[in-house]
């Protein structure tokens, strides 16, 4: 189960540093691999923990899922990173919920991500600010918001 999690969470982050990099190319190129990995996620080692946490996983899933296919749909970036900033928004709580248990994680957070009122949070394997939403030219918009461990 934890390794499944530690190699959709791999995913996840090549996905976060195309979006850093601003390449829609590698970004529709990482979607499928991301949600293929999602997909091995072993939820059946849940059932035998809690059938109240299996179901509401298996909804957190299907949303983080969704919001990556809708990544495919998109022809502009800022679209695209409306959706990953969805796929971020469902990640975070299933990591949560699941009681995640692997290397240390950041939630990590841009004000101004979308403009002066609209934010964006993102999930980070190092305390560095790499912010998918505005790229690699603006890393000063970033903050520490909590970590997993």
């Amino acid at each position: 189960f934890n390794q499944s999690i530690a190699n959709a969470l791999n995913e996840y982050f090549n996905l976060r540093n195309a979006f850093a990099d601003g390449d829609t190319v590698k970004i529709k190129a990482q979607v499928p691999k991301f949600n293929a990995s999602v997909d091995s996620i072993k939820l059946d080692d849940l059932k035998k923990d809690d059938s109240l946490i299996l179901a509401s996983v298996q909804q957190q899933v299907s949303d983080i899922k969704a919001n990556a296919d809708d990544i495919l749909l998109q022809k502009d970036i800022t679209e695209m990173r409306e959706d990953f900033r969805m796929v971020s928004e469902n990640l975070y709580p299933f990591l949560r919920t699941i009681a995640y248990e692997g290397p240390k994680l950041y939630w990590q957070n841009c004000p101004t991500a979308f403009g002066q009122d609209k934010e964006g949070s993102w999930l980070s394997n190092s305390s560095e600010i790499i912010n998918p939403y505005l790229g690699k030219n603006h890393p000063e918009c970033g903050e520490l918001k909590d970590s997993l461990q």
